[in-house]
């Protein structure tokens, strides 16, 4: 009787443990860092529990020499573990070690990125990292298993339809990239990362004045953006 206490007991704080991640990451994932960082805090996780919030704590952040140290350690108590391979992958890809990326990143396969109750988290992520190491066949490939699952929610649609406008941008496929670009800023005016990339596109292509308007149009909705300020005064010159 007392093995069977002890062990439902165990099952129940590896749930807690699993709830308080996901709460962590759905609050990173949100823009919520504070939040999250609290909601670590509160949970009184210890030990490898602990390594973990930490690694991904570090990581939403972008500080990349505390979250090597933490998703390492991770990672060596639970290799198999993609949320947090991928997460050191990309860390790794921050520091430049391109090695380690092209290792990590392939000891995900496409059937364990998609595994688990928000499987978009991880094939997102990965596809990302193919898209960043040039492979954007497998890359692209990901992206619509994402967009075909009815699991995934709207939000992160709207982001794997722009990546793919990305990945033709890239091969220089800039009438697919537009086609893209411009559906995604008709049904989300001024969406910001979509104008960067069809004024850089158009910048490419020596259309100026167009870049310029798309910058325009997108401040007008989003006055207080560093990025879109930027690209327009860089074009400050085209009349």
């Amino acid at each position: 009787m007392k093995r069977i206490v002890t062990a439902l007991s165990l099952i129940v704080v590896g749930c807690q443990a699993a709830n308080v991640e996901d709460n962590v990451i759905r609050l990173v994932e949100e823009g919520k860092i504070s939040q999250a960082q609290e909601e670590a805090r509160k949970s009184g996780a210890t030990g490898s529990d602990l390594v973990r919030l930490k690694g991904i704590l570090f990581h939403a952040i972008g500080m990349s020499d505390s979250a090597l140290v933490y998703l390492k350690l991770a990672q060596k108590e639970k290799p198999s573990d993609v949320r947090i391979t991928l997460r050191l992958a990309e860390t790794a890809f921050w520091k430049k070690d391109i090695k380690s990326v092209h290792g990590l990143v392939d000891q995900v396969s496409d059937k364990a990125a998609a595994a688990g109750p928000r499987p978009w988290e991880n094939q997102m992520r990965k596809a990302r990292l193919e898209s960043w190491l040039q492979e954007f066949d497998a890359s692209k490939a990901l992206y619509q298993k994402v967009l075909e699952s009815k699991e995934t929610p709207d939000a992160v649609r709207v982001q794997a339809r722009y990546h793919t406008a990305e990945i033709a941008a890239w091969k220089r496929d800039f009438p697919k990239a537009m086609a893209t670009l411009d559906s995604l800023l008709v049904s989300i005016p001024g969406y910001v990362d979509a104008a960067l990339l069809k004024g850089q596109i158009l910048e490419w292509k020596g259309e100026y004045a167009q870049a310029k308007a798309v910058y325009t149009n997108a401040l007008q909705i989003h006055p207080t953006d560093a990025s879109l300020r930027m690209r327009l005064e860089k074009l400050s010159w085209v009349k």
